[in-house]
């Protein structure tokens, strides 16, 4: 199609053709995000039989967590064969097949997955705090 056949189509249509000159003040405007924290409480883990604990259900909505240690290091972990191995349940976590959170030194994390927590030593307490997407 040539200028003029685009040029007589587009009058034909009602196309107004415009030519902007200040783009940066059309720019649309930062959109805040609501968020909305949920301090979960403390997992308390402490039965040797059965060391995994789900600490974070799926949520599609979790921005992103901050996971604390309170008493003894934890490991974080994917799977609950993952957790239930038998490197996590050492004393020292030395050889942990997940990830080892020391004790108080805040973890934060994002994604909405599934996460399991064990540790070698019991009892032991965990801080969960949770950002979710607001509405």
């Amino acid at each position: 199609m040539s200028d003029g056949a685009i040029t007589e189509f587009a009058e034909e249509i009602g196309i107004l053709h415009v030519h902007v000159t200040n783009p940066e003040d059309i720019k649309p405007e930062k959109e805040d995000k609501c968020l909305t924290v949920v301090n979960t409480g403390t997992e308390l883990l402490q039965a040797v039989e059965q060391p995994a604990h789900v600490l974070l259900p799926e949520d599609p909505d979790r921005e992103w967590a901050i996971i604390t240690a309170l008493d003894n290091a934890v490991v974080i972990c994917h799977t609950v064969a993952q957790a239930n191995d038998a490197a996590n349940s050492t004393n020292t976590l030395a050889q942990a097949t997940g990830s080892v959170i020391p004790i108080n030194q805040p973890y934060p994390l994002k994604g909405q997955n599934k996460l399991w927590v064990t540790t070698g030593t019991f009892p032991s307490r965990v801080s969960v705090i949770v950002g979710r997407k607001g509405y």
